[in-house]
């Protein structure tokens, strides 16, 4: 009886162990809010999360959006209003508020990554159909808002 009790205190300990390695658990991610402008009633998160060494997904996920409709969305240059769109994002769904999008370049084709796009100066838009006006927005990177960190390894 004793060995087992030893036996099954060295598996647990070695999950708990495994469990706790820097990498071997989920990628690295950040949060930015979305907020409302102008009254839109649209307000949400962006996420950034790394998947691999050349590919981060961005997902969008808002609420306030009409059914039936798709909304272009854009990672912009610089500060908000002023920036020009840096990376097309794909359309969010009215009906679920989420867009998801996996990024390694920008609309120029210059290449990006993880570590590059979360400390990037630029902020996120979520625009009415046909793409004026703004319904939400979010500084990303430098100038960034409400951001909450899970690093890899916690």
């Amino acid at each position: 009886m004793k060995n087992c009790f030893l036996l099954f205190s060295l598996v647990a300990l070695t999950v708990a162990l495994a469990a706790c390695t820097p990498g071997a658990v989920q990628p690295d991610t950040i949060t930015y809010g979305l907020d409302p402008l102008e009254a839109s009633g649209v307000s949400g998160t962006v996420t950034f999360e790394k998947i691999s060494d050349t590919e981060t997904v961005v997902t969008i996920d808002v609420d306030g959006l009409q059914a039936g409709q798709m909304y272009p969305a854009h990672i912009h240059e610089g500060d908000h209003p002023d920036g020009a769109i840096y990376i097309s994002l794909e359309m969010v769904d009215g009906a679920t508020g989420m867009s998801v999008t996996t990024v390694t370049e920008t609309d120029a084709g210059a290449s990006v990554d993880y570590d590059y796009l979360v400390n990037y100066d630029g902020y996120v838009n979520v625009h009415e159909v046909g793409g004026t006006p703004v319904l939400a927005t979010g500084e990303t990177g430098a100038g960034g808002n409400d951001v909450q960190i899970e690093p890899a390894g916690f």
